[in-house]
């Protein structure tokens, strides 16, 4: 019955990833951590948790997405939050990973989900440590045979964000602004500027890697200059970076409600950021 239960703790998450979902408002405390909250107990339950990257489990939209679709799965099953049931970590940095993911592990989660390709490194060398924990990691790639590795085509929908960046655009400039520079986020890249590429091929694209994940005002920056320099199509891949983007978008409208100002959002619906 675990076995079923594995992949159904696995589709939930990975739904939650690939379908866009509005951004809820649960309350959690500041770091992820809880006590035993009434979970249940039967021999039939399956527990999962996860560990957030950087962004934290509020960013609105890589950790975000996929902490709903633990709690989806939680509460599809009649499970509760804390041992037993459903749970997170927040990393405030990458040094926390191998602590969080031990932590969860001690407390005898099922399935133990990494949200992220930062994360290969810690998750490999627990893997082998633990080789009889469940572990998963998303968006990178752990070869041991106690962890799953999850991996998405982003370059497809990103090619779909570029054609329709370049249809709309009416200045032929739009840009991309990016997280860290990994493969992941190189793909929604590539994806981004073939769309563009096939829609208008002498369309100018502008290009800014932040180097972070939970730095907004980064990507607030980022979009000051694009759109300053006649940009006004942004598609970010930045996580909770992406989040000043929309802020400087929202700036700008609010003095210019005219404005021809556009964000695409990534990883979960981001509609109410705009």
């Amino acid at each position: 019955m675990k076995k079923r239960k594995f992949g159904f703790a696995l589709t939930a998450v990975l739904a939650a990833g690939t379908v866009l979902a509005a951004c809820g408002d649960e309350e959690t405390t500041d770091n992820g951590s809880s006590t035993d909250e009434g979970a249940a107990t039967t021999e039939d339950t399956f527990s999962v948790a996860m560990v957030t990257d950087v962004g934290g489990v509020d960013d609105k939209s890589f950790n975000q997405s996929a902490w709903e679709g633990i709690q989806e799965f939680g509460e599809a099953n009649g499970l509760a939050k804390g041992n037993g049931g459903f749970d997170y970590l927040q990393s405030a940095s990458d040094a926390d990973y191998n602590t969080n993911i031990n932590n969860l592990i001690r407390r005898d989660f099922d399935l133990v989900f990494g949200i992220g390709y930062m994360m290969e490194d810690a998750m490999t060398e627990i893997a082998n440590e633990n080789t009889n924990s469940k572990l998963a990691i998303i968006d990178g790639v752990v070869d041991a045979p106690n962890v799953v590795s999850v991996l998405f085509k982003e370059q497809e929908g990103a090619f779909l964000a570029g054609a329709v960046a370049a249809t709309m655009s009416t200045t032929g400039k739009i840009g991309f602004v990016g997280g860290v520079d990994i493969p992941v986020i190189n793909r929604f890249h590539a994806g981004y500027v073939a769309g563009a590429k096939a829609v208008n091929p002498d369309i100018e694209i502008q290009v800014q890697y932040t180097g972070a994940f939970d730095k907004a005002d980064l990507g607030k920056t980022a979009a000051n200059l694009m759109y300053s320099s006649g940009v006004d199509i942004i598609f970010h891949a930045a996580g909770g970076t992406g989040n000043g983007v929309f802020s400087e978008a929202k700036e700008r409208k609010a003095k210019d409600p005219n404005a021809n100002i556009w964000v695409i959002g990534v990883d979960a619906d981001q509609y109410d950021e705009g």
